[in-house]
């Protein structure tokens, strides 16, 4: 029995509840890109879901790829399958994709097309960014250059 203030996430409809208040996520897709980005509280403007790289001082990762502010990184093995590997990986917050890149040295904030962006648990992956990277600290604030 939960007290009236504790919040509940209900992740199963065989679950029997007294008390609280109910968060359900039973009714959430998570492999639906739209429904992933509204549940990570990622932004979306005009179909564009803006979310983040952990990146070393050279603004690429052990894959590579190049982030570095303006730039619209491509995925050359791109396969839209739903597992690690061949794509684009991101986090929603700079924090989710320091998880991946622990040493990481800087932060960017790409956007990426919501209709093209697969959601992989954590993380989501995409072919290509389309709104070029832009640096940012890692509570996700622009630095200025």
């Amino acid at each position: 029995m939960a007290s009236r203030f504790v919040a509940v996430h209900l992740h199963s409809q065989r679950v029997i509840l007294a008390g609280g208040v109910v968060i359900d996520l039973t009714a959430i897709d998570l492999s639906d890109p739209v429904q992933w980005c509204e549940f990570h509280g990622v932004t979306v403007d005009g179909g564009i879901a803006y979310v983040y790289k952990a990146v070393n001082d050279a603004w690429t990762t052990d894959r590579g790829f190049d982030y570095s502010p303006g730039s619209k990184t491509v995925a050359p093995d791109w396969d839209a399958a739903p597992h690690c590997g061949n794509g684009l990986h991101f986090g929603a917050t700079p924090g989710h994709s320091r998880v991946y890149m622990p040493d990481a040295t800087k932060f960017v904030r790409v956007g990426v097309a919501v209709s093209g962006l697969v959601p992989l648990g954590g993380k989501c992956k995409a072919a290509a960014v389309v709104v070029a990277a832009v640096e940012v600290d890692r509570w996700a604030n622009e630095v200025p250059q």
